[in-house]
């Protein structure tokens, strides 16, 4: 498909129940969606990312392109009804933020194409054939995580020195897709002295009994592996909370949902690179055939209201190697 070059508006609709009639449509310009689970802040973050990228690709939004926004708000429930609902908009485009949107969007899209962006394991996710050679109709950005298992775990041992056993959790159902972090993070258990304890779950009612059972097995801290388990992030975010269970995670987007630390991928930049692709998609390239692009910068953030509401003392060591700070 051709980018249009006609005047349009730039339509934003969250969907939370209802549809945009498709009278509200300038005719001529070309649709493109935007599908994230987060809540709004992170959203609009996410999103105006999205849009920088666009205009540094001579895609103007409201003249170029027309925006239909769907946010879940944490409603992972809805992630299905969200997407068949986005597909009632005809859009020529979608970009998804995160495993759940992806494959809830994927899941109904048919042949429209499908640019992901924060996105890991999505080989062993099913979203594509290879980083290589996706096929299909998606590809996107993803974040390598390859490595970082050891060297969150080590972030943690040094935050707190204290910590000799950790609850290793993730979902049942794609434990394959976060193999290799799990392989990493039991191999440097065993350099830093560090006992690892497995807890699987079949979904998001299962997490309370797995912090229960996490508390009477003597672990005193977390470790969540970057997978579609980050759907329920908010719950387990709460239960290591209550449990007083330190924990490390992938995301920056947690931090700012009240989680201690995060090392993980510079989020912004995936969405800006994002773009690329659906510039490329617009003006005729086929999603399957563009090789799904990793990006490799990590950062680690620290909360600092959280660290001053549990009256927690993280090292210098570690405060002087974090890269930014949310208050």
């Amino acid at each position: 498909m051709k980018l249009s070059a006609a005047i349009g508006i730039w339509l934003a609709a969250t969907l939370a129940g209802t549809s945009v009639p498709s009278t509200a449509l300038a005719q001529g310009a070309q649709r493109l969606a935007f599908f994230t689970s987060s809540e709004t802040p992170t959203a609009i973050r996410q999103r105006d990312a999205l849009l920088e990228g666009l205009r540094g690709q001579g895609i103007v939004p409201g003249k170029d392109l027309r925006l239909i926004e769907v946010i879940a708000d944490h409603d992972f429930r809805r992630l299905p009804e969200l997407a068949t609902k986005l597909m009632e908009q005809n859009p020529d485009v979608i970009v998804t933020a995160y495993a759940g949107a992806t494959l809830a969007a994927m899941h109904v899209a048919g042949d429209t194409p499908v640019v992901f962006a924060a996105v890991s394991g999505p080989v062993g996710n099913g979203m594509v054939k290879s980083l290589a050679h996706p096929g299909g109709s998606a590809t996107g950005v993803a974040t390598n995580y390859a490595g970082l298992g050891g060297k969150r775990l080590e972030l943690l041992k040094d935050a707190f020195p204290s910590v000799s056993r950790v609850a290793l959790l993730y979902q049942e159902k794609y434990a394959s897709a976060c193999e290799l972090e799990i392989s990493e993070v039991v191999a440097a258990a065993g350099q830093l002295g560090l006992e690892i304890k497995h807890f699987s779950v079949v979904g998001g009612g299962a997490l309370g009994d797995a912090f229960k059972r996490m508390k009477a097995q003597g672990a005193n801290a977390l470790y969540v592996p970057t997978s579609p388990i980050s759907a329920y992030m908010p719950t387990i975010v709460l239960l290591a909370r209550k449990h007083g269970l330190p924990a490390i995670y992938d995301n920056q987007r947690y931090v700012e949902e009240g989680a201690l630390m995060s090392f993980g991928a510079d989020e912004a930049e995936s969405f800006r690179r994002a773009a690329r692709y659906v510039a490329r998609i617009l003006r005729g390239a086929k999603p399957g055939a563009m090789p799904v692009e990793v990006l490799e910068r990590v950062r680690l953030i620290i909360n600092l209201k959280e660290v001053r509401a549990r009256n927690i003392e993280l090292p210098p060591s570690i405060m002087t190697r974090a890269d930014a700070f949310v208050e």
